[in-house]
């Protein structure tokens, strides 16, 4: 899982509510104890993109940061579509709020097929290390298998981050394979590690 970063894809026709029901019941606001977990929107945007800017972000995920306001407020009208261009996936993507500050301080996503969710996360430097990523985590996976009739969920991970390995393993996800030669990251071959969580995984 991306300790930083990843996005978010979709989800099966045939699951018993369907998929626009699924939409209306999990693509909503979340909450826990600290957090407000709020559906991705372009206005948020312009809150996102100064976080986003940390070179730190992208030291296990590659890519970089958004180049302006406007290209980031144009991903996310896109994300906030709720799925793909030809419908069959559903991006679900939350924006990370504190309650005490009214902070934004990162984001989670999952992308769900079949019953199966690519899930990941992100948070800001100054919100590492102080259990935000758990508790979002853990509030995005009760609601895919809660509303959602997800039973798979998967997340891949590069070998050297430690943090989000921890944050994995204490959420009940297996290792369950070694990807090598699995992504680019300024201009070095990673390997990752991908790590699985089933129904009743607890």
């Amino acid at each position: 899982m991306p300790g930083p970063g990843a996005e978010a894809r979709s989800l099966c026709r045939d699951h018993v509510t369907g998929p626009w029901m699924f939409f209306a019941v999990v693509f909503d606001r979340l909450h826990t104890e600290r957090l407000e977990l709020l559906p991705i929107s372009p206005d948020l945007a312009p809150e996102m993109f100064e976080g986003l800017q940390h070179p730190q972000l992208y030291k296990y995920i590659g890519g970089s940061p958004p180049p302006s306001r406007d290209w980031l407020f144009d991903r996310y009208a896109r994300l906030a579509a709720g799925r793909s261009p030809d419908g069959s996936e559903l991006w679900l993507n939350w924006l990370l709020r504190r309650k005490d500050s009214s902070r934004l301080i990162g984001f989670v996503q999952a992308t769900v097929q079949h019953r199966r969710a690519l899930v990941a996360y992100l948070l800001f430097p100054e919100a590492s290390g102080f259990g935000y990523a758990g508790e979002a985590v853990t509030a995005m996976i009760g609601a895919l298998e809660r509303d959602a009739g997800v039973t798979e969920l998967v997340a891949t991970v590069h070998t050297k981050n430690r943090r989000s390995i921890r944050v994995l393993e204490r959420l009940n996800f297996v290792q369950t394979a070694l990807k090598k030669d699995a992504e680019i990251i300024a201009g070095v071959s990673t390997d990752e590690f991908e790590y699985v969580r089933t129904t009743g995984s607890q």
